[in-house]
């Protein structure tokens, strides 16, 4: 397997874990900004840039992109 797919695979991993299998949740759980604030999303940011198996180039593109 390409380290892409790999790398691909592992992000998918990660944001379920974040957001959990949703797919038989209803859409409006995801549009209640209650549960996702700006507060929320920064310690999320912060904790995937934690990652160590980021290469430096993968945590400037998301501090980049934030």
């Amino acid at each position: 397997m390409s380290r892409a797919i790999q790398r691909l695979m592992k992000d998918y991993r990660k944001a379920e874990q974040l957001v959990g299998r949703s797919s038989n949740e209803p859409f409006s759980d995801f549009a209640n900004t209650a549960t996702f604030t700006t507060q929320t999303y920064a310690q999320q940011m912060a904790q995937i840039r934690r990652d160590p198996d980021l290469t430096q180039d993968e945590k400037k593109y998301l501090v980049a992109v934030e």
